[in-house]
């Protein structure tokens, strides 16, 4: 199973790097590579994190657009945003996010990643979880959306966490479940 990470400048390294070694402890268990990943971002360059960190990513958001059509298709994509995600638009990105579920591909937003989902229009109608410090702002900008505060919520194949190790919690879930 493919897991494709797509970082939002300013993402939050302590939510991706949860979510990343649920994936890596997993392979470990099983002693074989059940789950791989590749890391995104809106022009295939490094993206820096909220702390300081750049992370080298594998493509652009056109690029795994591209990539829903043949075999490189992922299991899920994940957005991993933090504090500066409403600074940070990008078309490419939403139109991305918005064809994954047509294509078969479940969506995930890490931490603020849900701003991003609700943006592309995937939580209409939906359950979701964001991360305390944007609650507010969030409610009040994406009212078709039902936000809880819990670590994690799953509905109809959108995932979100609150962020921080609450990533942690949803990979496993969904370890779990696959």
């Amino acid at each position: 199973r493919l897991f494709v990470f797509y970082l939002v400048p300013d993402f939050t390294m302590l939510a991706f790097s949860s979510a990343i070694e649920v994936l890596r402890l997993a392979n470990a268990a099983s002693g074989t590579e059940v789950y791989s990943w590749r890391m995104a971002s809106a022009d295939g360059g490094k993206v820096r994190a909220s702390c300081g960190l750049t992370i080298d990513v594998d493509a652009s958001a056109s690029d795994e657009r591209r990539a829903l059509l043949d075999m490189q298709r992922p299991f899920m994509a994940l957005v991993c945003a933090g504090g500066n995600v409403e600074a940070n638009v990008d078309r490419q990105l939403d139109n991305w996010l918005r064809e994954c579920p047509k294509r078969g591909v479940a969506v995930a937003g890490i931490c603020s990643g849900a701003h991003v989902l609700a943006r592309a229009g995937l939580l209409e109608d939906r359950h979701c979880t964001i991360h305390w410090e944007h609650f507010p702002g969030f409610t009040e900008q994406f009212r078709g959306a039902t936000v809880n505060l819990g670590l994690f919520d799953a509905d109809g194949g959108v995932h979100t966490c609150a962020g921080g190790t609450a990533s942690f919690d949803m990979m496993i879930s969904i370890i779990r479940r696959d």
